[in-house]
C-alpha cells in the first residue's frame, strides 16, 4: 500500500489525522511530530503547518476521501498516531473508532492495538495468530505486522476496506 496521497488530499489528510487524535486535551506533542513529519516530508508539504490546521469531523474526512487507497493509507497512519498517546485513553480509542467507521475501514491492526494496549503484546499477537493455521509462525509474523517490521499487501495485510 502506498503512503503517498495525491497533492489534493494532503490537507485534507492531515486535518482529518489531526481531527482523529483529537481527543481529550488534544493530540499530544508526539502526535502533532509525527503528522508533521508526514506532511513535511512524506507527502513534501512542509508550508502546512499542522499546528495551524483545524480538524475536520470523520464525517466531513468522508466526503473528502472516497478512493479505498486513500481510506486505507488514512487508516494506516491513523492507527499509527494513535500508538503515540500514552496513556492511552478509552476517549482516543473511541475517538479512531469514529473515523475508521465513516470511512467503511474495519481493521485487524485496530483490534490488535486495543489488544495490546489493554492485554500486552503477546496477546496481540494471539489474537491474529489464532486466525492462521501454523500458530508460531503466524505469533511471529502477527509480531512482525504490529512492530512494523513487515508490510501489508493488498490480500493478507491488517487493514481492509469493508466498502467501496
Amino acid at each position: 500500500m502506498a503512503l503517498i496521497v495525491a497533492p489534493s488530499l494532503v490537507e485534507p489528510m492531515a486535518r482529518g489525522l489531526l481531527g482523529c487524535v483529537s481527543a481529550n486535551e488534544g493530540p499530544t506533542l508526539e502526535q502533532q511530530r509525527l503528522l508533521q513529519a508526514f506532511v513535511s516530508h512524506l507527502w513534501s508539504r512542509p508550508d502546512i503547518a499542522v499546528n495551524r490546521l483545524e480538524p475536520i469531523t470523520a464525517g466531513e474526512l468522508g466526503s473528502c476521501l472516497v478512493d479505498r487507497e486513500d481510506r486505507q493509507t488514512f487508516h494506516q497512519l491513523q492507527v499509527t498516531l494513535e500508538f503515540c498517546r500514552h496513556p492511552q485513553t478509552p476517549e482516543q480509542l473511541q475517538l479512531g473508532e469514529a473515523y475508521a467507521e465513516a470511512l467503511g475501514v474495519s481493521s485487524a491492526a485496530r483490534m490488535v492495538a486495543n489488544d495490546l494496549l489493554h492485554k500486552g503484546m503477546d496477546k496481540a499477537a494471539d489474537a491474529v495468530a489464532a486466525r492462521k493455521d501454523d500458530a508460531p509462525a503466524a505469533h511471529h509474523a502477527a509480531l512482525t505486522k504490529i512492530a512494523g517490521w513487515g508490510s501489508c499487501s493488498d490480500g493478507g495485510g491488517l487493514i481492509h476496506t469493508t466498502s467501496g
